[in-house]
């Protein structure tokens, strides 16, 4: 017979604990492990300065990359190319000239298996109506969001404030799973939209090929899903990005994540790099948008404006900002060159600039370009009339000082504001001061603030100028946008989202409107060159140059990054990490490991430009519908915001035109806020469950030193 002893107590509380020993031990070396995915699967970016406010899509500054990597955008913008490719969405129709139609794939779901459907995509509209966030703006151009049925949307536009420009936004949503979100909204109500930091990777439930692993105060991992036994719908269509990882790590300078991009520790970034061009040539395994004509280097998709304040003597003389101007683009932009060459090692001009909002080089915004106008306006622009228009200002040296002097004997003084630590700003704030100082006799400083206080400054209208707080980014509402945040006076006074110079014109107003409601392509062109005669009289904003889009890559673990080369080859998409693009960049990479040469073919069938859908089409189909229906978006019963009848304004050219600030009437629910404060981010599910587990470790010890 055999015998079997019975394990005494003291056995048990030992064998308990050396298993409370592994456990813990186990989630000790996970941790660790999140914290060092493999450097060969790993992609590392950096573009986001500080820390986030979380992984929330709905607040502000949340971290980078968790809107594309996370969520389902229904189409996603190419912004060199200026397409669009299908992303959750099949497909648009506009049902009519005020119903636009989009079709989601059949076979989507989310991370928890739960299909995603028309009524998710509807929710992803309806939360920002029902709070306010920095989407809500689109219910000023929206009067519903109808399901027609699991995979069919209906947009319904607002008839009393047609839009066709802003209406280009509801193309790139992220859509968010309504049964998570209404869950949330129920339990906290607005505060989803403020508070709701959505940092437990645990508790995410998504729709994208990558989920929030782990985060520290300083970087945050994404993993993908497939290495976490999530089936993704989107293999399907897309397959998998090659990276296993995306690691964003927030850079401490722009001379620290320099020499990290150098020494290989950084993939990818959008910063700054002076004399770019030098490290390429030393490293062919360094790069960037454009290796061959570097400077300039980088796509210039958007313009930078230098910002007068209209509502100070004498800035309200157009007379005085056009011969400022007038001095900087003299002798074929001669200063604006020297400018860009030692301030911006090149990088601030293309090759062509043009004194109105409409970004050089992009087919589709080009065709809107008054160019006779243009011409004419260059043409003027010499150092002889500019000190004319001062002299007809009144503003002369009378002392003989070398300083003009206002006519009432000041001298001509003001400051110039830029934010501090932003060193190729400041150093061509002080170039442009010298510049019209030697010139033109202007007493022009340069003061600099820390990011908020300027701000701020700027908000409430307490400044003289300010360089480079102000810019716009090619975009599918391009150039229509581009004039609205700078010239459309109901916009919130606030840098890059509304016109901070404080210019106001009702007639513009209007023209705005009417160029937003018309789906006459011809009506168009004409309604744009009526805004380009007023710019060039008015002139709200010196247009200084184009803001490059930063962008440099590193090819010492993955090849295949978009540059012009691989572009005019192989069809390549472009995006950079502050792109929601960047997703589908990812899907161009190859681990240099596997890579015998860095000249292959990278692109994946559904990206090539073949099956991207130009925005161009977006806008003639519109067109090709409204010719053929008896309904009419362009003649409402109602307009608050503007004349019901088409606008035709004729604005004589008049040197002596000026600009008068009133009030400005905020019409949209987007607010932005601005904090110096630090987050501390900390990986709570990890650290909870490692001090339970210890927690009960000590029990077990002081259990066993006490039977003992």
């Amino acid at each position: 017979m055999n015998i079997v002893k019975k394990p005494n107590k003291l056995h048990i509380a030992l064998a308990v604990l050396v298993t409370l020993v592994i456990i813990a031990s186990t989630i000790m070396i996970y941790g660790q492990a999140q914290q060092a995915p493999p450097r060969q699967d790993t992609v590392i970016i950096s573009t986001q300065w500080g820390t986030p406010s979380g992984f929330n899509i709905l607040i502000p500054n949340y971290a980078a990359g968790s809107n594309y990597l996370m969520y389902p955008a229904l189409f996603v913008y190419g912004p060199y190319s200026d397409d669009f490719v299908p992303y959750l969405a099949d497909s648009w129709r506009w049902v009519d000239p005020l119903t636009l139609e989009i079709k989601i794939k059949p076979d989507a779901y989310w991370w928890d298996g739960q299909p995603i459907t028309a009524d998710d995509v509807k929710w992803s509209f309806d939360v920002n109506k029902l709070c306010s966030t920095s989407f809500s703006y689109i219910w000023n151009y929206l009067s519903s969001v109808d399901v027609v049925d699991s995979t069919t949307v209906r947009f319904k536009l607002n008839p009393n404030n047609v839009n066709y420009f802003r209406i280009t936004d509801i193309l790139t949503v992220f859509v968010l799973p309504k049964h998570r979100w209404e869950q949330l909204y129920s339990q906290m109500g607005c505060k989803i939209a403020t508070d709701f930091k959505d940092d437990d990777p645990s508790q995410i439930v998504g729709g994208g090929p990558y989920k929030l692993y782990y985060y520290t105060a300083n970087s945050w991992t994404f993993i993908r899903v497939d290495l976490l036994g999530i089936k993704w719908w989107g293999e399907k269509y897309f397959g998998y990005p090659a990276p296993k990882f995306v690691m964003h790590i927030t850079p401490q300078s722009d001379e620290q994540v320099r020499l990290a991009w150098i020494n290989g520790e950084r993939d990818q970034m959008s910063h700054f790099v002076d004399r770019l061009w030098e490290i390429i040539q030393q490293n062919p395994k360094r790069g960037t948008f454009d290796n061959h004509n570097c400077p300039p280097c980088f796509f210039g998709g958007s313009v930078v404006f230098f910002a007068f304040n209209l509502n100070k003597y004498p800035f309200n003389d157009v007379r005085v900002r056009k011969a400022l101007y007038y001095a900087l683009l003299a002798n074929n932009m001669e200063a604006l060159k020297q400018i860009s060459l030692n301030a911006y090692s090149g990088y601030l001009l293309p090759p062509k600039l043009y004194p109105v909002p409409i970004i050089p080089g992009i087919e589709r915004t080009e065709h809107y370009l008054a160019k006779d106008l243009v011409d004419a306006f260059m043409a003027n622009a010499t150092l002889d009339n500019a000190k004319k228009l001062l002299d007809e200002a009144g503003i002369k040296d009378i002392n003989g000082d070398g300083i003009r002097e206002l006519p009432n004997g000041q001298p001509f003084s003001f400051t110039i504001y830029a934010v501090t630590g932003w060193v190729p700003v400041i150093a061509s704030a002080q170039m442009i001061a010298q510049y019209w100082r030697n010139t033109l006799g202007v007493d022009a400083n340069v003061q600099t603030l820390d990011f908020s206080a300027l701000w701020n400054k700027i908000v409430q209208g307490d400044f003289d100028s300010a360089w480079w707080m102000h810019s716009t980014r090619l975009g599918p509402a391009s150039p229509w946008v581009n004039f609205d945040v700078a010239m459309d006076s109901r916009l919130p006074r606030q840098p890059w989202t509304g016109p901070i110079s404080g210019y106001n014109n009702s007639q513009v107003n209007a023209i705005l409107d009417e160029i937003g409601r018309t789906f006459d392509d011809a009506k168009r062109v004409q309604l744009f060159r009526q805004l380009q005669e007023i710019w060039l009289r008015d002139l709200p904003f010196l247009i200084l140059g184009q803001d490059p889009h930063w962008y440099e890559y590193s090819e010492d673990y993955w090849v295949g990054w978009p540059n012009t080369d691989r572009i005019a080859k192989y069809g390549s998409f472009y995006a950079t990490t502050w792109d929601p693009g960047f997703l589908f960049v990812l899907y161009e990479l190859k681990p240099a490991s596997q890579v015998t040469s860095p000249d292959i073919d990278t692109v994946p069938a559904f990206l090539k430009p073949q099956n991207r859908i130009p925005v161009a089409k977006f806008f003639a189909d519109l067109q090709a519908v409204a010719t053929q229906t008896t309904t009419s978006a362009t003649s409402p019963t109602t307009s608050p915001t503007a004349p019901t009848q088409a606008v035709t304004v004729t604005i004589p050219y008049t040197v002596t035109a000026t600009a008068t600030v009133t009030s400005v009437a905020t019409v949209t629910t987007t607010s932005v806020s601005v904090s110096t404060s630090t987050v501390e981010v900390t990986n709570w599910t990890i650290t909870a469950a490692l001090a339970i587990a210890l927690l009960i470790i000590g029990f077990a010890i002081g259990w066993l030193i006490k039977r003992k």
